[in-house]
């Protein structure tokens, strides 16, 4: 890594000298943010009963974010620091627990490169209380022609229409509860685009990756993907094809504009290794409107998911879906849920948001309400709560792990400051 980084800030040096001939263009920019958060575990609770009923958890985020341009060509790199600090009872060894936790979105750990190409995250801290890390997210050139586009490097890419949940999104996808989507996790990926003069373009893919155990750059490991966009008629279509960790991935979908909103539908198939086919879908429709003179933004989301499971095997999910939670590609243990979300601008500088995730099946779930209020153009302060809710036995009111002993959400309060710079 060290090396690594040595060769990162020659390339900064080179380009910022190159930056100053007529002919180049660069940005520098970046933000700095701090959450403080503080959870609160019932009686039953895991984390109860290991010691510690009430969790305070903080975390830093700092990015700086360059690129250099010059007539079709562009470059970027971003660097960023994050650390984390809980002061969190460490959980007793029970099976297949860091799946679970994985899922439930509990314990805030750091991005790690043990399954990228290249390895440019160092460990800055690793104590019982708090952990950093030093790591490149970006770093990437590309040719951007009128018709052509190619990019090779560490980079980010969304396909698919979800709004709280993805399936044609398979690089990276923020969790349903996430608050802070400035920017996916990038990926050490090839990339190319086609531009069609209708409007239409072909994007390809590949990701590149290690098996996390041998360090070793494997096929079965990797990605290797394609997306071909249209427009009939008004409608947006979307067909996807790949081929994602040696399991053959079958996916489309469609976006239409209706009463002034937009109703999307994405759907994909998986063929599993042993032999199953897996279908997952999202349906959801957006709008924005005015009402009693604010600005208001809404959604509604349903969500199937082809490797759910019932309450009876939440404390042992089958292989397939363990391996998608440890991957970060589901963040879900249930098979069908519901997602309602709402924004209103109070005023040109505050700005409220609720939203509610619901499992169709076990009568549980989360509601979550934040508001933010932009200090400056480059201040802003958030703060929230996240409250879940369902019977004991339940994904978001407590999966059992022992005898009248669960594993689950917490009441979580926190607040959030950003600088943009």
């Amino acid at each position: 890594m060290k090396s690594n980084l040595r060769l990162f800030m020659l390339l900064l040096t080179l380009a910022a000298r190159a930056a100053v001939a007529e002919d180049f263009e660069y940005e520098l920019g970046g933000h700095a943010k701090y959450q403080i958060s503080r959870i609160s575990y019932g009686s039953q609770d895991l984390q109860a009963v290991a010691g510690r009923d009430r969790v305070t958890e903080s975390n830093i985020d700092l990015r700086a974010t360059s690129s250099l341009s010059y007539s079709k060509y562009r470059a970027e790199l971003d660097v960023e620091f994050l650390g984390a600090s809980s002061d969190a009872k460490d959980l007793p060894d029970i099976p297949g627990l860091g799946v679970r936790t994985r899922a439930l979105g509990l314990g805030r750990t750091l991005i790690d490169d043990s399954r990228r190409l290249f390895d440019l995250t160092s460990e800055v801290a690793d104590g019982d209380d708090f952990g950093a890390v030093l790591r490149v997210d970006r770093m990437s050139a590309g040719y951007f022609g009128e018709n052509v586009v190619v990019i090779g490097g560490r980079q980010a890419v969304s396909w698919g229409g979800g709004l709280a949940f993805h399936v044609l999104d398979l690089f990276n996808p923020f969790t349903p509860t996430e608050i802070d989507k400035d920017y996916k996790t990038g990926d050490d990926m090839l990339y190319g685009q086609y531009l069609f003069s209708d409007g239409g373009d072909v994007q390809l893919l590949s990701v590149v990756r290690r098996d996390p155990l041998t360090s070793s750059v494997l096929s079965t490991q990797s990605s290797f993907a394609g997306k071909w966009h249209t427009n009939v008629n008004g409608i947006d279509v979307d067909l996807v094809l790949a081929q994602h960790y040696d399991e053959p991935h079958f996916g489309g979908g469609i976006a239409a504009p209706v009463f002034d909103g937009v109703l999307r539908a994405d759907a994909m198939l998986v063929d599993v290794e042993n032999g199953d086919a897996e279908f997952s879908l999202i349906t959801n429709y957006d709008r924005s409107w005015i009402f009693a003179g604010f600005n208001m933004y809404g959604f509604v989301e349903y969500f199937h998911s082809g490797f759910g499971v019932s309450e009876s095997s939440y404390l042992d999910p089958p292989l397939e879906l363990a391996e998608r939670l440890l991957r970060g590609e589901l963040f879900t243990l249930g098979r069908d849920y519901m997602s309602v979300g709402l924004q209103t601008e109070l005023t040109p500088r505050w700005n409220w948001f609720v939203s509610l995730i619901n499992n169709l099946h076990d009568e549980s779930g989360v509601v979550q309400t934040r508001a933010s209020f932009d200090a400056t153009q480059n201040l802003q302060v958030l703060a929230g709560v996240d409250v879940p809710w369902g019977p004991k036995g339940s994904e978001f009111g407590g999966i059992a792990v022992d005898n009248e002993v669960y594993l689950a959400f917490g009441w979580d309060m926190y607040a959030r400051i950003t600088y943009y710079f």
